[in-house]
């Protein structure tokens, strides 16, 4: 996780993961007002909830055909 400083005094803290389906590297931010140590475990707690959010999700594109079949059928 890195920080950085904003224009408006704010700070920007953002996360690189790597995406389950395709592996490719993906980033996720969350901005703050402060760079406290409590701030910074607030913005881990955020950041890996919102990976685990983008993670999780299932779409008809992460199916595959014989998936849609058995749940239709």
């Amino acid at each position: 996780m890195w920080v950085v400083p904003l224009d408006n005094g704010k700070f920007k803290f953002t996360e690189r993961y790597k995406g389950n389906l395709t592996g490719k590297t993906k980033y996720v931010s969350v901005t703050l007002t402060s760079k406290s140590k409590q701030a910074e475990k607030k913005a881990i707690s955020i950041l890996n909830n919102k990976i685990e959010e983008k993670e999780n999700r299932t779409t008809i594109k992460d199916l595959c055909f014989h998936d849609v079949l058995r749940r239709v059928v």
